[in-house]
């Protein structure tokens, strides 16, 4: 993704990156992209999911240009509708007005969308690109790069 940002030119954006596989829960995935987004500061146990939302939402809000959020493997977290939903509504979110944004998600899970809340649904996957399964030979080239 660096390489991708660097070759294009004049072109002002940030990203963030959040691993889903690691996290079972939308409040556990939304406290690391607060700390990803605040490195000054330790989210822990104990924060509200509201004020996690809230500083998600002002650590976009300084990052400079159009912002992509990225989330690797989001079908593997229960309950993400409350992050999305913050991600997906910024042009009428207040926290992020005027704020261009954008959100990747990975999920391996086709029907992942279905369990989401319909406001939710509404302004998520207007595009999605599905991938063909790996090849056995395509499998050991990742596996001989790792």
């Amino acid at each position: 993704l660096d390489y991708e940002i660097e070759s294009i030119e004049g072109v002002n954006f940030s990203y963030v990156i959040v691993n889903g596989s690691q996290h079972n829960t939308g409040y556990q995935l939304t406290r690391d992209l607060a700390n990803k987004l605040h490195p000054d500061t330790d989210f822990r146990q104990g924060h509200s999911y509201s004020a996690l939302l809230n500083a998600v939402a002002e650590g976009i809000k300084d990052l400079d240009g159009a912002v992509v959020v990225a989330i690797d493997e989001l079908s593997d977290i229960d309950d993400v509708d409350k992050l999305l939903y913050l991600l997906t509504r910024s042009s009428s979110n207040d926290a992020l007005a005027g704020k261009q944004m954008g959100v990747v998600a990975t999920t391996t899970d086709a029907s992942f969308k279905n369990e989401l809340s319909p406001h939710v649904k509404s302004t998520i996957g207007k595009r999605t690109v599905k991938f063909d399964a790996y090849t056995s030979n395509q499998l050991r080239e990742v596996l001989n790069h790792r």
